[in-house]
Parts: C-alpha cells; structure tokens; sequence
C-alpha cells in the first residue's frame, strides 16, 4: 500500500503540473483582473480539478486522494476569492457525486484548501509571485496538515488508518508538489506581467509619436511602415491615400534621390542622423 500510495500520488502531481502549463495559456486571456475573467479562471480551475478527481489513487471504495488540495490552495494564493469560490463549488458537486464514505472529509479538504489560500494571501497583503520558493514550501505543509486533520472526521478505524498509512507520503509529497506548482504560477505570472509592461509601453509610445507635432516616419526596405498624423498633415495627402507602404523616395525631388541614397546609408552604418543643412 505504501508504495502504491506514493507512486498514484507523484503520478497525480504530475498530471497538476502538466494541467497547469495548459492553464497558463488560459491565463493569459483572463490576466487583466476584470470579472469576466475571473470567472472564466473560476471555470477552468474548476475543470481541472474534475480532472484531478477522476484519476485518483482509491485507498478504499469512496476514500480518494490526489493532488486537488495542491491545486485549489496554491490557486487561491495566487487568483484570489472569486475564481476559487466557483472552483470550490465545481470541485464539491464533483466530489458529492463521486459518494462514498469519504464525501464529507473530501468536500472538507476542497473548502479549506481555498480558504487557506486566500487566507494567505490576505495575511501576507503581498502578491503571490513575491513570496520565496521556501514560503510556498512552508505554505504546503499547512495545507496538509490540514488536510490531515480533516481525516480523522473519516469513520473508525478508516482514519487512524488513514493517519498511520498516508501520513508520511502526504507530507512528503505534496507540499514539494505545491511548491512546484506555486513556482509555475510565479513563472506564468512574471511572464505575463512582461507582455503587459511592453505592451503599455508601445502604447505610450506610440500615443507620444502620434501626438507630436513633427512629423515621425518609419520605413524598412526603402518602404514606408509608419506614419504619424504630422506626417501626414506634411504632406497634405488626398483623401483616400495611403501612405504606409509608398517608396520614401516618392518623397524626394528626382535630382537627388541619389544624394538621399547615400544620405540614408551613412546613417544605417553610423547609427546616428545627419543635420540637413
């Protein structure tokens, strides 16, 4: 039994971690924080640890176990009340459904793996990807520990054999689970965080270059790309004219689209602009 405990447990850790790379792209749907998102993160959370339930390690007819209060702690860490409150609910229907002997405890172990989570998170008024690699280990155990206590409202003798038999491997294994998975959200978090900030910084630029009153020209290939209103008030384009994409020697007097030539290349070797007079 002991041996079997630990291998369905890491098995089940490793579908969690494998099932939340999946959710990172979903994530990066649902990372601006609006409720439609949080909903959508509730769902698949929910989604996920339906699929954590349906492959278990079974102890007994209707006592399951798997790595669901991984999954719902770290996720109420890191996604906050919201989301989990929906994950809660779909991973408690999932769980009265599956019955047995073990329903109270297993409905048990998936509310207060949420609550702890967000609980943490509340204590620490920190975000989530801030905390070290050994609070999330630390932050594991808790979860466990709790999750054990919650054992003994198995019938007798099933707890205290539960509590004799799973003790060390629970401990063992996942709170080391938890804090993989932590670390993947972190990753999924700072990667997201990333896009965000280039995102809003080619936003701020791209307003600072539309708004100048000179006028701004990008081109690649002897081409136009990009062309800000300036620019296009410059020349005073007919109605209908697109700029983008036009030779930048459609610009030049005829006589000296040689002298731009040379002008131009001067500056992609040396990096630097030349004064035109």
């Amino acid at each position: 039994m002991a041996f079997q405990s630990f291998t369905s447990l890491i098995n089940n850790v490793a579908l969690l971690v494998a099932m939340g790379v999946l959710y990172g792209y979903v994530r990066s749907f649902q990372y601006s924080g609006q409720w439609p998102a949080k909903l959508i993160g509730g769902l698949f959370v929910g989604v996920i640890s339906v699929g954590i339930m349906m492959n278990p390690w079974e102890m007994m007819p209707g006592v399951i176990f798997d790595s669901r209060s991984v999954l719902l702690s770290v996720g109420g860490l890191f996604l906050g009340w919201v989301p989990m409150v929906i994950a809660g609910f779909i991973a408690s229907i999932y769980r009265v459904l599956i019955g047995g002997d073990g329903t109270f405890t297993g409905v048990s172990v998936i509310l207060s793996s949420c609550v702890i989570g967000i609980g943490w998170a509340y204590l620490r008024k920190r975000p989530a990807d801030s905390l070290s690699g050994w609070e999330y280990y630390v932050f594991g155990i808790v979860v466990h520990v709790n999750m054990l206590l919650w054992m003994l409202t198995l019938p007798s003798p099933t707890n205290i054999e539960v509590i004799k038999n799973l003790t060390f491997p629970i401990l063992l294994i996942l709170p080391v689970g938890t804090f993989f998975f932590a670390r993947l959200l972190k990753a999924q978090s700072s990667q997201l965080e990333d896009k965000k900030r280039l995102r809003d910084s080619e936003e701020r630029y791209r307003n600072l270059v539309d708004l100048s009153r000179d006028a701004v020209v990008v081109y690649r290939d002897m081409k136009l790309v990009f062309v800000n209103q300036a620019a296009i008030d410059w020349y005073d384009a007919p109605a209908g004219v697109e700029l983008v994409g036009m030779p930048i020697l459609d610009f030049v007097e005829p006589n000296y689209h040689e002298f731009a030539i040379e002008r131009i290349k001067r500056m992609m070797a040396t990096g630097h602009g030349e004064p035109l007079g």
